[in-house]
């Protein structure tokens, strides 16, 4: 009773500070980017919002959108409910838009002015965040300790890119773990560990259809291959504590996958339903669309198209990767310093505490718990980096022009195990040489 209640306590306390953090920049860390990043997508969803209150919710099939474009004030047509023309909306036809249709359907029932709507709106996504990072580090020590959660969670709140993603309404950064997360409590329970049968099988493929459906219905395809590879993460892990048999372990990733690619299809054809009862546009151009915007965003023929796509689909990987290695990860600064770590050094550090890991277990300096554990987690740490690398080679040319935001996919979830990484060999160094200590001391 008293380590659940500490348990839900650690929860309570890391989501409020988190949901602070997120919504208002709780430390100020970062300058006035924090208010007005990502406005211009965001602004899909206040046109949405603008126009369900006018025309209802499933109005141009609840599709996300802005009045004339994205210069267009949105967020003062919809705080002060300015009369637009509903002719001048226009669509973005890439995504199904749940989140602006559950927004919408909240704004509705609201009783308070759209201008409360909308700070309620930011305070909501910033708690969902909050909410599943939290439940990650609840994950985080359960199974390597209070001293790597809380490493885990200084790390996090240092993260420029984490924090400033925080309440932007059109990501809902949430939606991205919720696989990941999810998953990561759903292997962890003692009757799945212990029984083996196609049953289980079954309930892997349906929760993972649940949970990329989840993702797709709120942000659609962005980020989806790195969503996808996160959400087979947490099976390596387990695999690897639990001593899955190797046929258990290709059987269960088989059914994730599955789970997973049929749940995104699923949204597709939801997509394609929308599509079909929008006005001026017909499945067939709905789908001819999608695949326009694909190859534009990864790899085509760079002559068909103007600047800066041209550039971009004629950039390679390498000068693509190199741009995303270069990037700072953390930011540090005051009105008279600004120190920052770049994305590369991150990966160096990672690679120096696995090192030492490494050498803690050949020179048995931990026990076999801990040793299997760790290598679990290095293991999962390692192979979860072909998340990122997914998005910068498949979608080459996203990545190239969009450097002021694609650097969120090294979280996914990357750099949130790097950070556990570091805290837990940082622990496995304490307790190896504060044991050491400890018996010299008992000899003398």
């Amino acid at each position: 009773m008293r380590l659940k209640f500490k348990s839900n306590l650690f929860f309570l306390v890391v989501f409020l500070l988190l949901t602070s953090v997120f919504y208002s920049n709780f430390f100020g860390q970062l300058d006035g980017s924090f208010k007005y990043f990502q406005r211009d997508s965001e602004s899909l969803i206040l046109g949405r919002l603008a126009l369900s209150e006018r025309e209802g919710v499933f109005y141009q099939s609840g599709l996300p959108g802005c009045y004339g474009d994205y210069l267009t004030d949105q967020y003062n047509i919809y705080q002060n409910t300015i009369e637009v023309d509903s002719n001048f909306f226009n669509t973005y036809n890439s995504q199904i838009g749940g989140q602006g249709i559950f927004f919408s359907i909240l704004s509705k029932v609201s009783p308070f002015t759209n201008t409360t709507n909308l700070i309620a709106f930011y305070i909501l996504t910033a708690a969902l965040l909050a909410a599943v990072f939290s439940l990650f580090l609840v994950w985080v020590k359960n199974n390597f300790g209070y001293f790597t959660a809380i490493v885990t969670l200084l790390l996090m709140l240092s993260s420029y890119w984490i924090v400033i993603f925080g309440k932007n309404l059109w990501w809902s950064l949430w939606s991205f773990y919720i696989p990941f997360v999810s998953l990561l409590f759903f292997l962890n329970r003692e009757k799945f560990k212990q029984r083996i049968s196609t049953c289980y099988n079954v309930q892997i493929f349906c929760v993972s259809f649940i949970l990329m459906f989840v993702k797709c219905f709120f942000t659609g395809y962005e980020y989806i291959t790195t969503t996808l590879i996160m959400g087979v993460v947490p099976y390596l892990y387990y695999a690897i504590v639990d001593r899955w048999p190797i046929i258990v372990f290709v059987k269960r990733v088989f059914a994730a996958s599955l789970g997973l690619c049929t749940g995104l299809v699923m949204t597709v054809f939801l997509l394609m339903f929308q599509l079909n009862g929008k006005e001026n546009l017909e499945a067939e151009n709905g789908w001819a669309y999608l695949k326009a915007t694909f190859f534009r965003r990864s790899y085509s023929d760079s002559s068909r198209f103007s600047e800066p796509y041209k550039e971009s689909l004629d950039s390679s990987f390498w000068e693509v990767l190199k741009k995303y290695l270069s990037g700072d990860a953390f930011i540090f600064k005051t009105a008279n310093y600004h120190f920052a770590i770049d994305f590369k050094t991150v990966i160096l550090v990672l690679i120096s505490f696995s090192i030492i890991f490494t050498g803690l277990a050949l020179f048995r300096k931990i026990n076999n718990n801990q040793k299997s554990r760790g290598f679990a987690l290095m293991y999962s740490l390692w192979f979860s980096i072909l998340a990122p690398l997914s998005w910068f080679l498949i979608f080459k040319s996203h990545s190239y022009i969009h450097t002021h935001m694609n650097f969120i996919v090294w979280y996914m979830p990357f750099m949130l195990l790097g950070f556990t990484w570091i805290g837990y060999v940082m622990s496995c160094l304490y307790n190896s040489v504060w044991i050491k200590s400890k018996q010299i001391s008992e000899l003398d």
